[in-house]
């Protein structure tokens, strides 16, 4: 799981434009997550991809938190 949100991470951040074609976004994506999931588990990640996978880590599990929260009548 964890790789796969860094491969999200990374698409999201850096592949973006790649999906622009919406006839072939889903296919462009699929195989983006696949290239980014093989960089992250042989940790070939440069300073800038590093840094977005940890900020993007940081912002779901606070995100994800508040909104546990809200779910569970404790907000």
């Amino acid at each position: 799981m964890e790789v796969l949100l860094q491969a999200i991470a990374l698409v999201a951040a850096h592949d973006y434009g790649k999906l622009n074609a919406k006839d072939t976004r889903l296919d462009v994506l699929a195989k983006q997550l696949y290239q980014r999931s093989i960089q992250v588990k042989k940790r070939q990640l440069n300073e800038e991809e590093n840094k977005t996978c940890q900020r993007f880590a940081g912002a779901v599990m606070e995100i994800w938190e508040e909104e546990e929260k809200k779910s569970n009548g404790k907000a």
